[in-house]
């Protein structure tokens, strides 16, 4: 375990997303280079805009979060 921030890949959340639509999930297109099948996720089109607000929590090792399921959420 360690820390994790956004410089080294920690979660990103979009605040609200939680009250949309449930959105389509799928493998990505990611053309020539194949598709990473351990990576499920939702669509491009259903990805919020550049401007949506995001948060990226910082955690010390052996931090926990919790946050609805359906809040849009993922990491690097």
């Amino acid at each position: 375990m360690e820390d994790v921030s956004r410089e080294n890949g920690g979660l990103v959340l979009f605040p609200g997303t939680h009250k949309m639509p449930f959105v389509e999930h799928g493998y990505p297109d990611w053309g020539k280079d194949g598709v990473n099948k351990g990576y499920w996720g939702i669509l491009d089109k259903y990805m919020p805009s550049e401007s949506a607000k995001r948060v990226h929590p910082t955690m010390k090792a052996g931090d926990c979060i919790f946050f609805h399921p359906h809040v849009l959420h993922g990491s690097g």
